[in-house]
């Protein structure tokens, strides 16, 4: 989709999922001071009614007062290099397969083991009920990496689910780290001590932090 999709579209999204999640998040946090005393579905409700009160506002100032604004999004993409090198072409090749590639995975595995969540009436040993609860609170911290691929070979729901964000979230950095290589292949100094820093800073995040804050 994001082949074809302007950055205008984007920011239209972007803007509306925003304005449903910030208001949710609100009433939320009133609701746990026992200000509005309203259940999570109600809290869905209202949030999604006010997030298309504020798109359906925002369309209407921007088609009549703003007209003459033009999306951008062709001329930027003129304005990149027209013949980048072999090994630039060779990475945005690489980049370009595994995004979409590794977005259409996890995105199936997330469908199939929402699918057999439902058929299986749970997954890893948690019920439905527990899973689909808003207020569940299931503890993916405790569920190893070992038990998941487990449960992938005997077709688990959630171990398929857990393996599709793993997977949407090994994406990025396997980027960076592409990223990484190339600019040292490039021999540029700056891009690669930058990409290395992101690449740290992506491990220390997944690896390290979970581990502190379980500990804490």
């Amino acid at each position: 989709m994001l082949m074809y999709v302007t950055n205008r579209q984007v920011r239209w999204v972007f803007v509306s999922i925003l304005a449903y999640l910030g208001f949710r998040m609100v009433l939320r946090g009133l609701g746990r001071e026992g200000i509005l005393p309203i259940t999570s579905m109600e809290r869905t409700i209202v949030a999604a009614i006010f997030a298309s009160v504020i798109m359906i506002s925002l369309y209407f100032i921007f088609t009549y007062k703003y007209q003459e604004t033009q999306d951008i999004t062709l001329s930027i993409y003129q304005a990149q290099q027209e013949n980048p090198g072999k090994i630039e072409l060779k990475f945005i090749n690489i980049t370009s397969n595994l995004l979409k590639y590794g977005v259409f995975i996890s995105i199936a595995l997330l469908i199939l083991g929402l699918i057999l969540i439902f058929v299986h009436g749970g997954g890893l040993g948690i019920p439905l009920n527990k899973i689909v609860d808003p207020n569940g609170r299931v503890d993916t911290s405790a569920i190893s990496i070992m038990s998941v691929v487990a449960g992938d070979l005997r077709l688990d729901g959630l171990s398929l689910m857990l393996t599709g964000l793993l997977v949407l979230i090994a994406i990025p950095v396997i980027m960076v780290a592409l990223n990484l290589a190339r600019f040292a292949m490039e021999r540029d100094a700056l891009y690669t001590v930058l990409a290395a820093i992101t690449l740290v800073n992506l491990f220390l995040a997944i690896f390290v932090l979970p581990i502190l804050i379980l500990h804490k």
